[in-house]
């Protein structure tokens, strides 16, 4: 459903930066092609994207240019990472296209189009099904890995009483 589902390392994920920050950044740094401080980073404006921004690096001394859309990319359905977790996120938070929009508003970000918010909706709906199934399937070898069956039976009441939830009742996984 998303773009690095499951990656953990501290040198991924995702980040909200103030532009005017990542310019002081990119201005110092030297050109490959003139080896001089002559380097500009500017936002394109030719598209509404949403939470991606397309970025464009500028030498102004030899007018070489790099361009990039600050998103992991496109996912299955031409859509960007970076929205489908936007809109994945804002009910978690209690938060509706409504509520999103607002919290763009106070970051200074740019909204999602209602349309846009609703066309993620509906897909992340689609996949409910299938993602629920491997949350179970993955929690369920994990029970299996913890707590060794005799028979090929684990009871799940004695192993949930193991961690301290007592209100299961006694219900057996082959």
């Amino acid at each position: 459903m998303f773009a690095d589902e499951g990656s953990t390392t501290d040198d991924e994920g995702c980040l909200i930066v103030d532009f005017s920050l990542l310019r002081h950044l990119i201005a110092p740094l030297a050109c490959p092609l003139r080896h001089h401080s002559s380097l500009q980073i500017e936002k394109r404006k030719s598209q509404n994207l949403g939470f991606v921004q397309k970025l464009t690096v500028l030498c102004t001394s030899c007018n070489e240019a790099v361009s990039s859309s600050m998103s992991s990319g496109l996912l299955e359905d031409r859509s960007y990472d970076m929205n489908r977790r936007a809109v994945a996120a804002s009910p978690v938070k209690g938060m509706g296209p409504t509520g999103l929009s607002k919290f763009c508003e106070v970051m200074n970000l740019p909204p999602l189009h209602h349309k846009t918010y609703t066309s993620h909706v509906k897909f992340i709906g689609s996949k409910l099904p299938e993602y629920r199934k491997t949350v179970l399937d993955k929690a369920s070898q994990k029970v299996r890995e913890v707590y060794e069956a005799e028979d090929g039976v684990i009871d799940i009441e004695s192993a949930m009483m193991a961690v301290g939830r007592h209100e299961v009742t006694s219900q057996s996984v082959a």
